[in-house]
């Protein structure tokens, strides 16, 4: 039986479709890769999906955390953010501009960053092995 990896966080996690086998995840045949990232996924998201994979008893994390000015979104049975352009309503779209204009950079990096601690604590705690990247976090 395959070591599992989880796998969580936006486009930079996921393997592209138009591109096949060529992602690092895909080329990792000793391991049972759970892929649980999504692209255009918040870190807001990438959270509610590590705590999915969780449930899936992986024996290792790889972590990539994205930018801080994200806004989620609850579309049927999943979640979304702005980078889902074909998904999101206009009234989303509207909303997640003003989030993006209104909001301080300081307290999204607060937010965000406390939300990539309280992953890894966890995987501390819980004594996984994980590699992570903060992707986008800090793009400046």
């Amino acid at each position: 039986m395959k070591p599992k990896l989880l796998v969580v966080g936006d486009s930079y996690m996921h393997p592209d479709e138009d591109f096949p086998g060529q992602h690092w995840s895909e080329m990792l045949p000793e391991y049972e890769i759970l892929m649980y990232s999504v692209s255009g996924s918040s870190n807001g998201i990438i959270a509610y999906q590590f705590y999915q994979g969780l449930d899936q008893k992986p024996d290792a994390v790889i972590l990539g955390f994205t930018e801080p000015n994200r806004l989620e979104f609850k579309h049927h049975n999943t979640w979304i953010t702005s980078n889902h352009a074909t998904l999101v309503s206009y009234k989303q779209k509207l909303v997640s501009d003003m989030y993006k204009v209104h909001s301080e950079q300081e307290m999204l990096m607060v937010k965000d960053c406390s939300i990539a601690c309280g992953i890894l604590s966890i995987l501390e705690q819980e004594k996984i092995p994980y590699a992570w990247t903060l992707n986008l976090l800090f793009n400046d």
